[in-house]
């Protein structure tokens, strides 16, 4: 679509991984499992709506007064900063995505008051003026088929994720309880579990992610020594491949026990084919039908989680992967759906 020179812009503010319009490409390396999906879209939309879109580095380098400018998640320098100088009279928008316990300074409500939406899934926002309930958007094919056979599962669990830890300490932490997890699996049952992602060989540290991007994680490991995991399968490009290959996925959240928290792990594990074990939102059954997932609390231990997960039926197995199904075809996903996000944000914006 051609768009004239005096269209109104919309600047979308990004990590500098995906600027340069980067975050709008399908073929990005930083896209992995098409996470970027709903930035396209929401471009698309936008563009049908008579605006043009450009990440923000993109909206400065070309001189341009942004009408709108959407944040994907706050800097940690205040905005009025950051638009000083080129957006001042752009309507701010932003999403609140990461939990409390990861990125803290996104919650502070002084941080809200330039912004005319947030969009966010905060149960305990939604409903206060200025704020937008969405959640978290997913590629989800509304025509979805899961795979059944079973003879391709290799083992029993799998765990994907990345070797990271909380900027604070808090009794919520599922970051401990995923290590507790996997510790447990590689003491009594390592036949049954494999682990996947970045950095579990490495030193766990903060900015970790930062160290390996500059190639620094190296030096870090020789100065710190990193603990060894024999499960580690090392980390992947596209986790639904993997999935495909184990019956259950251990898809716990970063932080339990906050309304409306329900992210990408029990999604990643419904289009993987594989059955979640989740532990995360208290109110997911709100969301998501508590017969599609094995929800961690019913259980409360790995000794007793495990006993249930080794001797379920295949009948039975199956019969999960059949709700899961038949839930993401449903409009009760439509939540979820990366389409129906996108969609009110850009209504929001544009109108």
């Amino acid at each position: 679509m051609t768009l004239s020179d005096s269209a109104p812009v919309l600047a979308v503010w990004v990590s500098p991984w995906v600027a340069n319009d980067g975050v709008f490409q399908a073929d990005h390396p930083e896209n992995r499992d098409d996470e970027y999906y709903g930035a396209r879209v929401l471009r698309q939309l936008m563009e049908a709506k008579g605006w043009r879109v450009h990440t923000h580095d993109v909206v400065q380098r070309m001189g341009l007064k942004p009408k709108a400018l959407l944040f994907f998640d706050l800097p940690r320098k205040p905005v009025i900063q950051l638009v000083a100088d080129w957006a001042q009279e752009a309507d701010l928008y932003a999403m609140l995505v990461e939990s409390p316990l990861v990125r803290p300074y996104l919650w502070e409500e002084a941080r809200h008051k330039p912004f005319k939406a947030m969009f966010t899934w905060h149960s305990d926002l939604i409903g206060r003026p200025g704020y937008v309930e969405v959640g978290v958007g997913n590629k989800l094919d509304r025509d979805i088929t899961l795979k059944r056979d079973l003879v391709g599962r290799e083992k029993l669990c799998v765990l994907i994720a990345g070797n990271k830890r909380p900027r604070i300490s808090s009794p919520l932490d599922l970051y401990a309880k995923r290590l507790e997890c996997i510790r447990w699996f590689e003491a009594h049952h390592p036949g049954d579990f494999d682990l996947y992602g970045v950095g579990w060989n490495d030193a766990s540290i903060r900015y970790s992610a930062r160290l390996r991007r500059m190639g620094l994680m190296g030096l870090v490991n020789r100065l710190l020594g990193a603990e060894k995991h024999p499960c580690w399968r090392g980390p992947i490009k596209e986790k639904i491949p993997v999935l495909e290959r184990y019956r259950f996925n251990i898809a716990f959240e970063n932080v339990r026990d906050i309304p409306g928290y329900v992210t990408e792990k029990i999604f990643d594990s419904f289009l993987g084919s594989t059955v979640p074990v989740y532990w995360g939102a208290p109110n997911v059954t709100d969301f998501i039908p508590k017969d599609c997932f094995i929800d961690f609390r019913d259980y409360g231990t790995f000794e007793k989680l495990y006993a249930r997960l080794s001797t379920m039926p295949d009948d039975e197995y199956l019969g999960y992967l059949d709700r899961i199904e038949a839930f993401l075809r449903s409009p009760a996903a439509d939540p979820f759906r990366a389409d129906m996000v996108v969609a009110i944000i850009a209504r929001q914006i544009a109108g």
